[in-house]
């Protein structure tokens, strides 16, 4: 959802257009919003297969038929050679697919396929698309009234339908690779950064690019002789779920103490003076800010239990450079000041509230909520 924030719904929606998977002409990309990318838009099993067979052709979108002798529709270009082979291939690396689903016999076929599982809201939709350069695959499981399923995923009920096929179909021969495409090259890369490596990477992988899109920095994870990974702080939310694990490994924020629990202490910060603070209800919307309130987001209504007074909500800010404090306003009073990972939990009545986030250089974001 970020890639597609910063790419545009509206781009993505041509492509889904060029894919036949918006059936709503009406609905315009502002109506499905990020949702685009997970999901949103309704489709047929049909045009589901159609959508993976494009990959399969290389990139070039053909409308399915239904019989041989019927027509054959306009051919249409959507992804480039280059791109649609390096999509193929990332979704046949089996050691990328036992990471996320272990050992289980349908995601683990013994033969080169690419596959993609899909699970819908309330397990009401399981998907499972396979594809060789010769036969593509899809697999739909669900209620046709619409009922969520028993908590089935793509992977439990659509995947081992799919492996089925795929063995029936590879009884005799098995799948074929996609041949490599001009254009396209291998470089090796961290594999934590994804960056070039560096003298202090110890795990380099080769990866497929389009030819001049390799990267070219250094990695900047790693350093020589140094014991840590150090991140930005816009992983310190992540980090510390990881810290209350003992799973923090050689994971460190960077600029921070290497010492986790000075940096995640769970007192709060002495409040900075007054005079360090611009107003809390009204920052300055001519500065760009470091500070993001990710959660509430704006326009949020949260509900009373009854005979509860107020609501707990865990505020939640995000920085995107190092920033040793962050302090929170409600309705312009100041309820606390915390360090990493920037979370407060505080108590909210019933009516309208100014949730406001602020730096020590006074820029910060404000959001709106309810509480009803």
């Amino acid at each position: 959802m970020r890639l597609l924030n910063l790419v545009g719904p509206e781009r993505y929606y041509e492509t889904l257009t060029r894919l036949r998977l918006i059936n709503r002409n009406e609905r315009g990309p502002e109506y499905y919003g990020l949702g685009l990318v997970v999901g949103n838009p309704e489709v047929s099993l049909l045009q589901m297969a159609g959508a993976y067979a494009c990959l399969a052709n290389g990139g070039v979108y053909r409308p399915l038929r239904l019989r041989p002798d019927q027509a054959q529709g306009g051919e249409v270009a959507v992804f480039s050679e280059q791109a649609a082979f390096i999509v193929s291939d990332i979704l046949a690396d089996p050691l990328a697919r036992s990471r996320a689903f272990g050992n289980a016999p349908a995601m683990n076929p013994p033969f080169h396929l690419s596959i993609k599982t899909g699970t819908s809201t309330r397990y009401r939709d399981c998907w499972a698309a396979a594809y060789s350069p010769r036969y593509t695959l899809a697999v739909w499981v669900g209620n046709f009234d619409g009922r969520p399923t028993a908590q089935q995923s793509g992977a439990a009920a659509a995947a081992p339908i799919l492996a089925d096929m795929a063995a029936a179909l590879y009884a005799a021969a098995p799948a074929e690779h996609f041949p490599c495409p001009e254009g396209v090259t291998r470089a090796q890369v961290c594999a934590f950064s994804g960056m070039r490596p560096g003298p202090g990477c110890a795990f380099p992988v080769e990866e497929f690019f389009i030819s001049g899109t390799e990267p070219a920095r250094e990695c900047t994870y790693h350093r020589p002789h140094s014991p840590w990974h150090r991140l930005d702080t816009a992983f310190a939310g992540w980090l510390q779920q990881r810290h209350e694990k003992a799973a923090e490994g050689r994971y460190r924020l960077a600029g921070f103490d290497a010492d986790l629990q000075r940096v995640f202490r769970p007192e709060t910060a002495a409040p900075p003076p007054a005079s360090a603070w611009a107003s809390p209800t009204a920052p300055d919307p001519g500065k760009m800010s470091r500070i993001n309130i990710v959660y509430p987001l704006p326009g949020d209504r949260f509900l009373l239990a009854p005979r509860d007074e107020g609501v707990a909500v865990t505020l939640k800010a995000m920085c995107r450079s190092r920033m040793r404090q962050v302090s929170w306003f409600v309705d312009g009073r100041e309820v606390g000041t915390v360090g990493p990972p920037y979370h407060l939990t505080v108590s909210l009545a019933r009516g309208r509230h100014h949730l406001t986030a602020l730096g020590p250089d006074g820029l910060g974001d404000t959001v709106e909520v309810s509480v009803q």
